[in-house]
C-alpha cells in the first residue's frame, strides 16, 4: 500500500535512514567478532593439541622405554626359564626388579608376560606377583585384532587403547610388543608377547588439569571398522549439537586428538552482543521517530504553506485555458500528496503561460514584419532615383539608344524588386538583379569599370530576403568605383561553405577609412538591421576594407539545405 502523504514518508525515511547503518554496524560487528573468536579459538587450541601431542609423546617414549627394560632386564627374563623354578628367592627377586620398574614409570599399572606361548606371568604395581606362570590360549590370543596389529609392526611397540587383558577394564590401554626368536633361523618364531597395562588418567593427566578453557577433548584410534574410543573428557556444560571441531594425529601411537566446543558455548558472548546491538538498534528506532516526527512537523508547516499559497494564488487558472489544453491537464497524472498538488497548480499556470507567450510572439512576428515592409518601401525610393538619374543623364547626352537599354533593364529590375509583394525571392533571381544593375551603372559610367557576376548552380533556388543585395552593390559602385577614371572592377560570387552560403561582393575601389567602417551610410544600415530581424543569428554581415586597395563585403546565411533539410 502506497503512503500518501509526504510528512508520512518523510518520517519514515528519516528513521529508516536511522536505524539501518546502526543495524548494520551492529551485525557487523557481531560477524567479525564472531570470526575472531573462532580463529582465536582455533591457534589457542591448536597450541593447546600440541602441547597435549607433546606430553602424549612423552609418556609413550617413557613406557617405550620401561617396556625394553623389562626385556633387557636379565633377572626378570631369566626367572622365566624353563630351569629357573618358582622358589620363594626368585620371587622375591622378580618382586624387588618389577617395583624398581613400577617406581621409574608411575603410569604403569601392570605388566603381563607371555612367556614360550604358554604361560603367563602377570605382575600388578598393587598385587604382589599375582597370577605367576599360569596357562594362556595362544592361539585364541592370534585371532585377536589388536595381536594382529602388533604382529604387523615388526617386533615395534603397538599403542591399544583398551585393556587387551581384560576388555571390561576402562580405565586402562595396553602396549603390546610381540617376542621374536632371537636365533637367525629362528627370527620369524613368535616366543612371547610382552604387555604393559597403562592407566589412562596418568597418561593423559595433562588433559584432566587443563580447566582454563571450555573444550572438551576425545581420543580415538581407527581399529578396524570401528573407532575405538581411547579417552574422553567432557566439560559439563558442553552441548554437542552444533560443533566446532579442532583435530591432530600423534606420530607414535596414531591416536587422533580432537578438541571439541559447542557452538553456543563458543560464540555466546559473540551473540549476546548481537542481541544487545539489536535491542539498542530498536531502541533508537524508536527515539528517533519521536525526534523526527518533530523536525518533519518544522520542515513541513513551510511546505503545507507554499502549497496553501499557491492554492490561493490560482483559484481561477482552469476558467482561462482551452478545452484542448485542459483535456492534456486532465489527462497527465500527479502525486496524491503536496508535492502532487503543487505540480498540478504548476502544470496549469505554465499552460496558462504559454498561451500568453504564443500571443506575445504572434504581436512580436507582425511587428518584425510591419518592420520589414517598411525597410524595404524605404529601399525601393532609394534605389529608383539613383537609376532615373542615370537614364537622364544619358538622354542628356544623346545617347538614346543606351538610354532604351537602361529602361529595359530598369523595367526588369522594377519587376524582380516587386516580387509580386513577397518579402523572400531566389538567389537566381537575386544574381539576375545585381547583374542588370551592373549593366546599367557601366553604361552610365561609360565603361569605367567591369564586373563579374557567378552563383553555384545547386544555390539557384535558395530562399533569400528580396533586395538584400543590391543596396550593397550599389554602395560598392557610387562610393567605391566612381571616384576611380578607370580600371574599375568588381566581383560579385556565391558559394556554399557547409553549413554558410558566402556571398562575396569584391571592389578595387577606392576603400573606407576606418571611420567610415564604424558609421556606415544608409544602405549598409537598413541591409544589417534587415538581417537582424529575418535571420538573426543564422546571419552575418562583414565589410574588409583598405584605402585605395578596395572594399570586401561579406554577407553569409546559414543553409542545411544541401543535405536535405530545409534552410534557416
Amino acid at each position: 500500500m502506497r503512503i500518501k502523504k509526504f510528512k508520512t514518508r518523510l518520517l519514515l525515511s528519516m528513521v529508516v535512514l536511522s536505524f539501518l547503518p546502526i543495524l548494520l554496524v551492529g551485525l557487523t560487528s557481531s560477524i567479525l567478532s564472531e570470526r575472531m573468536i573462532r580463529k582465536n579459538y582455533m591457534q589457542s587450541q591448536m597450541t593447546s593439541l600440541n602441547m597435549t601431542d607433546t606430553a602424549i609423546e612423552t609418556k609413550v617414549r617413557g613406557i617405550v622405554r620401561s617396556c625394553r627394560n623389562i626385556l633387557a632386564n636379565e633377572t626378570i627374563m631369566g626367572s622365566q626359564e624353563a630351569d629357573a623354578g618358582y622358589t620363594l628367592e626368585n620371587r622375591n627377586l622378580l618382586e624387588k626388579e618389577m617395583q624398581n620398574i613400577f617406581f621409574d614409570n608411575p603410569d604403569i599399572e601392570s605388566v603381563f608376560l607371555l612367556h614360550n606361548c604358554e604361560e603367563i606371568y602377570i605382575y600388578s604395581r598393587k598385587e604382589k606377583m599375582s597370577g605367576v606362570g599360569q596357562r594362556f590360549d595362544f592361539e585364541e590370543m592370534q585371532n585377536q585384532e589388536w595381536y594382529q596389529r602388533a604382529q604387523a609392526a615388526n617386533g615395534g611397540e603397538v599403542f591399544i587403547g583398551y585393556d587387551v587383558i581384560n576388555t571390561q577394564n576402562t580405565q586402562s590401554l595396553s602396549c603390546v610388543k610381540l617376542l621374536r626368536n632371537l636365533e637367525l633361523d629362528r627370527q620369524d618364531e613368535i616366543e612371547g608377547v610382552l604387555i604393559v597395562n597403562v592407566e589412562k588418567n596418568n597418561m593423559f593427566r595433562s588433559l584432566l588439569e587443563d580447566e582454563k578453557t571450555q573444550s572438551s577433548y576425545l581420543i580415538y584410534e581407527e581399529a578396524g571398522e570401528t573407532p575405538v574410543v581411547v579417552f574422553e573428557v567432557t566439560k559439563e556444560e558442553s552441548d554437542f549439537s552444533d560443533l566446532v571441531i579442532q583435530e591432530k594425529s600423534n606420530a607414535s601411537t596414531g591416536w587422533r586428538i580432537v578438541s571439541r566446543i559447542g557452538r553456543q558455548q563458543l560464540f555466546g558472548e559473540s551473540e549476546n552482543l548481537r542481541n544487545s546491538i539489536l535491542g539498542v538498534a530498536a531502541g533508537t528506532g524508536i527515539l528517533m521517530a519521536v525526534i523526527f516526527a518533530i523536525l518533519s512537523n518544522s520542515l513541513y508547516r513551510p511546505l503545507k504553506h507554499l502549497e496553501q499559497t499557491i492554492i490561493e494564488a490560482t483559484p481561477e487558472v482552469a476558467g482561462g485555458i482551452s478545452a484542448e489544453l485542459m483535456g492534456n491537464l486532465e489527462g497527465r497524472t500527479y502525486a496524491k500528496d503536496e508535492f502532487g498538488e503543487i505540480e498540478r497548480r504548476f502544470w496549469e499556470m505554465q499552460v496558462k503561460n504559454q498561451e500568453l507567450n504564443e500571443r506575445i510572439l504572434e504581436q512580436q512576428i507582425a511587428q518584425k514584419n510591419s518592420e520589414l515592409r517598411d525597410l524595404q518601401a524605404k529601399i525601393n525610393p532609394h534605389f529608383l532615383y539613383n537609376i532615373l538619374d542615370c537614364i537622364y543623364w544619358m538622354i542628356g547626352m544623346q545617347k538614346n539608344e543606351q538610354a532604351a537599354k537602361m529602361v529595359i533593364s530598369l523595367s526588369r529590375i522594377m519587376r524582380n524588386s516587386l516580387n509580386q509583394g513577397k518579402e523572400v525571392t531566389t538567389l537566381k533571381k537575386e544574381f539576375t538583379l545585381l547583374e542588370d544593375y551592373l549593366m546599367l551603372q557601366s553604361m552610365r559610367y561609360e565603361q569605367r569599370f567591369t564586373y563579374e557576376v557567378s552563383l553555384e548552380p545547386e544555390l539557384a533556388e535558395v530562399p533569400v530576403l528580396n533586395l538584400l543585395l543590391q543596396p550593397l552593390l550599389e554602395n560598392s559602385v557610387m562610393h567605391g568605383l566612381e571616384p576611380k577614371t578607370s580600371g574599375g572592377y568588381v566581383h560579385v560570387s556565391g558559394r556554399y561553405k557547409a553549413p554558410w552560403i558566402e556571398i562575396r561582393i569584391v571592389d578595387n575601389g577606392v576603400g573606407m577609412s576606418k571611420e567610415q567602417m564604424d558609421n556606415p551610410g544608409y544602405g549598409i544600415r537598413n541591409v544589417r538591421k534587415r538581417m537582424e530581424l529575418f535571420y538573426g543569428e543564422d546571419g552575418e554581415l562583414k565589410i574588409c576594407s583598405k584605402e585605395q586597395v578596395g572594399t570586401t563585403v561579406c554577407v553569409r546565411i546559414r543553409w542545411t539545405g544541401k543535405e536535405g533539410e530545409e534552410h534557416v
